[in-house]
């Protein structure tokens, strides 16, 4: 081998001395890896191997070999595996925040599906309106609830996911806020100003959701206390806006009955749109897993295999879990109907007053039961859920509980396929357990600690690796966002600012372009 007397034998293009390169740099991490390739052309080509990366990728993961192929399987492009190495171990920088105002205490935000708009809701019943123009994030409307409608707080908002409108929670003030509540539907305009469509009476708690991705109706979910032991749950299906519809039509029909198990309350609820054949079948949790978190929604479903789920979290102070029940596809709101000439049921409604009959016995659990709609399945997650989010692939749902792990569940099994613990594990009391607001995208998972702590904790879904040290703001955080522009980026509401962080992972390019 002859080489001149400035290029040492190791930068040479052979294939022997790229051989050993290879066998040397599978020792290296991935840190070390990115070093050595800013040596020479040689070493920078050897460096990107798209075999040394993948080697990395699995090695964060568990030896599941069916695990492995699947992975295999979903990353077709070779310079794949670099960027998902580095998208899952980038470091988190902070870049600013937004100030919402002083004296606020924020409770919730919600992102638009676009990713163009962000609604956030206080403590004292204002909600905000916030716009992403040219890359920076701008206040464009507000509302006084209280002023509006009597509201002591904003709890929480929702957009619907193919419309303009938002679905927004809170409790109304003068009455018992443990159990009043209630529900606006908002619809905004290009100017992006908000006008009230819809209103609907809801129980404190999961209070409600949308049933269509079209925001043309919600639900409402009203508990009710038979005996001290002895609750359900009604869930109502309303329409999301009153302008069209007739005296004669009801504006809202009762969709289910949901028996609370050992007296729990419905946390969280959301519905959602699965097809159950539309996915590789594996026989590993883990390889279901990888196929869950890694299946676009851009994939052809047929209209015959779509099938809808109501999924509802609930806990008490021993246990919580999920449950989810099928829901009719086509949602249709019952007309009402008169019960004869106005005087005669004036009359018979009259004589009924005057000798009101005996109030009957209370159900009793048997009874109750026969009464309501038992669940397609349930999830025991053995602590209370605090919060859950749908994952872009539409194959599970992630959610975050008192325990301080992170449970990754199927759709629409509800089978937990992964457990996510935090390397600081933050333990919740009665006292401190609160909703919190997780978020899920391609790449990454997010949620607060919560316990009323400022810790925020980011994994990524395709190694599992988390942030170390977890990510922190200065106030209790309640929620986390992923927008997807500008990506990566990350929002934590936590006081009356939502801080925002960004992900340095840079776009790796093919190893044949260098």
């Amino acid at each position: 081998m002859c080489c001149d007397e400035d290029t040492s034998v190791w930068q040479l293009d052979e294939g022997c001395t790229a051989s050993v390169l290879y066998e040397i740099f599978c020792w290296l991490s991935g840190e070390e890896l990115a070093r050595v390739g800013a040596v020479c052309r040689l070493w920078r080509r050897s460096a990107s191997e798209p075999a040394l990366w993948r080697r990395l990728l699995l090695r964060c993961n568990s030896a599941d070999t069916e695990a492995t192929r699947a992975l295999r399987d979903v990353i077709i492009d070779p310079s794949q595996w670099r960027q998902e190495y580095v998208n899952a171990h980038a470091p988190w920088v902070t870049v600013g925040g937004l100030q919402v105002g002083s004296g606020y205490v924020l409770q919730h935000a919600a992102l638009s599906p676009d990713g163009s708009r962000l609604a956030i809701t206080t403590d004292d019943a204002t909600l905000f309106i916030w716009e992403l123009l040219e890359e920076a994030w701008k206040e464009s409307w507000q509302c006084d609830l209280g002023a509006l409608r009597g509201w002591a707080s904003a709890a929480r908002s929702d957009w619907a996911e193919c419309s303009s409108r938002l679905l927004v929670a809170g409790a109304c003030a003068l009455v018992d806020i443990a159990t009043r509540w209630e529900l606006l539907v908002f619809d905004f305009d290009e100017q992006c100003k908000g006008h009230m469509k819809s209103r609907a009476r809801c129980g404190a708690g999961a209070a409600g959701c949308w049933a269509r991705s079209d925001g043309s109706c919600f639900l409402s979910l009203e508990p009710a206390l038979l005996t001290p032991g002895l609750s359900y749950t009604t869930v109502w299906l309303n329409a999301a806006t009153q302008e069209t519809d007739s005296e004669y039509t009801g504006v809202r029909t009762r969709l289910l009955r949901i028996f609370n198990e050992d007296n729990a309350h419905v946390l969280q609820t959301l519905v959602m749109d699965d097809s159950s054949d539309d996915m590789v079948p594996s026989t590993s949790r883990a390889a279901t897993y990888v196929h869950a978190t890694r299946w676009y929604s851009g994939h052809f479903v047929s209209e015959q295999s779509v099938q809808r789920l109501l999924l509802a979290s609930w806990g008490n102070k021993n246990r919580g879990g999920l449950s989810a029940w099928s829901i009719p596809t086509s949602l249709k709101r019952v007309e009402a109907r008169s019960g004869g000439e106005l005087a005669d049921r004036f009359a018979a409604r009259r004589e009924q007053l005057r000798d009101p009959p005996p109030d009957p016995p209370p159900p009793t659990e048997e009874e109750l039961r026969a009464l309501c709609d038992p669940p397609k399945a349930t999830c025991d997650l053995y602590s209370r859920p605090l919060g859950i989010v749908e994952h872009p692939g539409r194959k599970c749902v992630w959610v975050t509980t008192s325990s301080g792990a992170v449970y990754c569940v199927h759709i629409p099994t509800l089978e937990p396929l992964q457990v996510l613990i935090p390397a600081q594990l933050t333990l919740h009391t009665d006292s401190f357990s609160h909703y919190v607001q997780p978020a899920a995208s391609t790449h990454y998972v997010a949620t607060p600690a919560g316990s009323l702590s400022g810790a925020v904790h980011v994994w990524s879904t395709t190694c599992r690796s988390h942030a170390q040290p977890p990510l922190r703001a200065p106030a209790p955080a309640v929620a986390a966002l992923l927008p997807a522009r500008p990506a990566p980026a990350l929002l934590v509401v936590a006081g009356d600012t939502v801080h925002m962080w960004r992900n340095r992972a840079t776009i790796q390019s093919a190893p044949d372009t260098y």
